[in-house]
């Protein structure tokens, strides 16, 4: 069978210490998960959308209502996150992987499909947007092919590495890389969902803006309006 060409991976868990349950946050009628998930499958570019989650009890809720919804998704090590993407991607025949976390749901489907572009014209083995970041944090977005994962779970050693997933690709020099960097620089923002207090904002957010909104609109509210955002941004 021919792999699969983009393959979203989104890591989600319950069961977080500042924040339990927070997947199931609502933006309107919407699970804060299932809010991202219908974000980018908006996307041109990306095949096929999957959930990594851990194979625990204490996830079964979460495993349940990922069922129940119809989404793809994969069961695997609780801490070593980075066996459960090579091996989520494994499962459904990636050739290259956009990494997204269950706590970005304002991930913008342009973003990531630009971010694909330029991966697949730079001829690259890995992306990122983080590394310095530039963009809003609650926007991180990580592109690699199938066999930078590959090599990384089969040579990184630590528990910081496996846990993180894509520290050894950030440092390695096996890997042909680069990072892309957001027109105007937002990254003392927080619209990750982490704390109650980032879930008041998002949540406010999603009702300002319009129902599919894009990271240009964020921009243009927050040049209009920075109040919005200052309660809730790293100093």
């Amino acid at each position: 069978m021919v792999n699969k060409k983009n393959i979203a991976v989104i890591q989600a868990r319950l069961g977080s210490s500042r924040l339990n349950n927070k997947i199931f946050l609502k933006f309107g009628s919407e699970t804060s998960l299932s809010f991202l998930v219908k974000r980018i499958l908006k996307s041109k570019l990306i095949d096929e959308v999957v959930i990594a989650i851990p194979k625990t009890k204490k996830n079964l809720k979460l495993k349940n209502y990922i069922k129940n919804k119809g989404y793809n998704f994969f069961e695997g090590n609780e801490n070593n996150v980075l066996s459960r993407y090579y091996k989520a991607a494994k499962k459904f025949k990636a050739k290259n992987i956009i990494r997204v976390t269950a706590d970005c749901p304002f991930h913008d489907p342009a973003l990531i499909d630009n971010a694909i572009k330029i991966f697949e014209r730079k001829k690259i083995d890995y992306l990122s947007n983080f590394n310095p970041p530039s963009f809003p944090d609650g926007f991180d977005l990580s592109i690699m092919k199938f066999e930078t994962l590959k090599k990384t779970f089969q040579s990184a050693k630590n528990s910081y590495d496996k846990e993180h997933v894509v520290p050894y690709m950030l440092r390695s020099k096996k890997f042909k890389k680069i990072n892309i960097k957001s027109k105007i620089n937002l990254s003392q923002l927080r619209l990750t969902l982490d704390e109650f207090k980032d879930y008041e904002l998002l949540k406010k957010l999603s009702e300002k803006l319009k129902k599919n909104f894009t990271y240009q609109d964020i921009i243009k509210l927050y040049k209009k309006n920075k109040k919005i955002f200052s309660y809730n941004k790293d100093i």
